[in-house]
């Protein structure tokens, strides 16, 4: 109301000032789409040296277009924090900017790096951010986890966001966003778990996000990716429970009504895939991988390898082996393209909560699609996979032992030592205090980033040095 007022004003007056009558009219557009979800990106544009504002990156955001803001971002970022004094509150905003997109294109180590250089250069405490701030960086940390596969932290992130919107009275689309991921994370825990008293959580959250956004914004349909993300993850969760047939005409009604419209690509995407998951489930697998057919998450590895993984089962119970091979190499490549940024990003523990999820889908489907086909390819394919999802976690501690004791970085070698020495702390004094050891576990698993940083791209190094079936058996022959 103030800015619609201010703007009235200078609109009103005979000689504004242009400048600062459109840095309002840009604050007032970022507000109206954060408040509802629903984002004009026509008008954006660049500045002369080839930026964008932030409220026009904040619009891309909220938009599902987050990459063509990403530069500006970066940009205004690296300016700001050259500035004294440091406006933290509005540096925090644009980290938080960018770490969204990064979770919107599924480059989840960069969206962790973010958090993690945020907290140890200014800190993620209520002393330094107010919770308004607080609880996006909650909320952000609970995604990134959730995408790892480590369901209780994330359940814990966002939980602890959900209680600082609580807290602030702030029950507005931001909260809803954050129920609506809870929601989602139990209801893949309970599948992946087999805990089936998950779903009941996830319907709660579901409906309680769903509802709260209808009563204080609007209609899911009216507004843009965020609402039409909304209505079908609420799909998803009653497909789960057993309401298929609800499941089905809602995403149906997404995919049917939304296909054209720009400003919900990303959301009819995912909805769309999420039609073709329940029609599988539902034995329909032509009109599952007719839709499959036409999707693409672009450069979205996490995307591509889950359509590529729901087009594989399709075709092969069409009895398409040979469209059902050509999808399944594509969903193993696309889970190679990941393993950098996981192995090089992030720490033991997560790489193992992580690729013990994912190999194990690699290894059913391939395997799967081996049996049923017969075809010497697809036989080829399970057993390269095998071995390579077996090996991956053995060769990545193998890596770090050969690099940190062959380098001639004496600093390097040194900081290795200390990590191997805390390390083995950790494991064996179990009689120490929860804090303690709380304490030396964060000590190592910040040691260990930092050397794997310093080690640069070790994705390469861990692909080619997994052995392929074909290697085996050169080997047994010779």
């Amino acid at each position: 109301d103030i800015i619609t007022n201010a703007i009235t004003i200078y609109e009103q007056s005979g000689n504004p000032d242009s400048g600062m009558y459109q840095q309002m009219k840009g604050s007032y557009d970022m507000l109206v789409a954060m408040s509802s979800g629903v984002a004009d990106v026509t008008h954006v544009n660049f500045d002369k040296e080839g930026l964008l504002s932030v409220e026009d990156c904040t619009l891309l955001v909220v938009a599902g277009q987050g990459m063509a803001a990403l530069e500006s971002l970066l940009e205004h970022k690296n300016k700001l924090w050259e500035m004294e004094p440091l406006d933290t509150l509005r540096y925090a905003a644009i980290v938080n900017l960018i770490t969204q997109i990064y979770t919107q294109s599924g480059n989840f180590a960069s969206a962790q790096s973010e958090i993690e250089n945020f907290d140890k250069s200014i800190g993620i405490n209520s002393k330094s951010l107010p919770a308004e701030y607080l609880q996006l960086f909650y909320s952000n940390a609970g995604i990134v986890a959730w995408k790892l596969k480590d369901y209780v932290k994330a359940l814990r992130f966002e939980m602890a966001a959900c209680r600082l919107f609580e807290q602030i009275g702030d029950y507005g689309m931001e909260y809803a966003k954050t129920l609506a991921n809870i929601a989602m994370i139990y209801a893949e825990a309970g599948e992946y778990k087999e805990i089936h008293e998950w779903y009941l959580d996830a319907k709660w959250y579901i409906d309680e996000a769903t509802s709260i956004f209808e009563e204080r914004i609007g209609p899911l349909t009216q507004h843009g990716e965020i609402g039409i993300t909304l209505l079908s993850n609420k799909a998803i969760v009653y497909n789960a429970i057993g309401n298929r047939e609800e499941a089905i005409k809602t995403l149906e009604f997404i995919v049917n009504n939304f296909s054209e419209d720009p400003n919900v690509k990303d959301a009819w995407t995912l909805a769309a895939n999420n039609l073709s998951t329940v029609y599988m489930k539902s034995g329909r697998w032509e009109d599952g991988s007719r839709i499959l057919k036409g999707l693409t998450g672009k450069n979205n590895n996490e995307r591509n390898y889950l359509f590529s993984q729901n087009l594989a089962l399709c075709y092969l119970y069409q009895k398409d082996a040979e469209n059902s091979i050509t999808a399944l190499e594509r969903m193993n490549n696309y889970a190679t393209e990941n393993i950098d940024q996981i192995f090089s990003s992030f720490n033991s523990i997560e790489r193992e909560d992580y690729w013990s999820q994912i190999s194990k889908e690699l290894i059913l489907l391939n395997n799967l699609i081996a049996y049923h086909t017969n075809k010497g390819e697809a036989v080829s394919l399970a057993y390269n996979n095998s071995l390579f999802c077996r090996n991956l976690l053995l060769n990545s501690h193998n890596f770090l032992e050969k690099y940190f004791t062959e380098t001639n970085d004496k600093s390097l070698k040194q900081k290795y030592e200390i990590y191997k020495q805390k390390k083995s702390a950790l494991a064996f004094k179990s009689d120490s205090s929860a804090t303690n050891r709380n304490i030396l576990s964060r000590e190592v698993f910040s040691i260990e980033k930092d050397l794997l940083k310093s080690a640069g791209s070790i994705g390469e190094w861990l692909k080619n040095s997994t052995k392929t079936w074909e290697d085996v058996r050169a080997s047994l022959d010779s």
